[in-house]
């Protein structure tokens, strides 16, 4: 039994993630499927499908994709900096 390649989608457009005041309300929530890390540190997020749920990626180092669908990116307990949220225009893709 032979298993499919995993399959990354391309991003066709990104989201800067500004967490210097408040938490970061994606504003194409549906199309993004990763968080990608400019700076070492924590970040914290909810899911799309768990929003209620805040999830914290520990010592992410820094050219990292960290792959789900975000909704939010939490300002008290993100310490990474420069994050993007990629974004792919196939709605639901993750």
């Amino acid at each position: 039994m032979s298993v499919p390649p995993f399959c990354v989608p391309t991003p066709t457009d990104a989201e800067v993630v500004d967490t210097s005041a408040t938490d970061h309300t994606f504003t194409s929530s549906s199309n993004v499927y990763a968080i990608y890390v400019g700076g070492t540190g924590d970040v914290a997020a909810t899911l799309r499908d768990h929003p209620s749920t805040t999830v914290v990626f520990k010592a992410v180092p820094v050219g990292t994709q960290l792959r789900g669908r975000f909704l939010k990116v939490i300002k008290a307990t993100t310490t990474a900096t420069n994050l993007l949220g990629l974004i792919t225009n196939k709605s639901g893709q993750a």
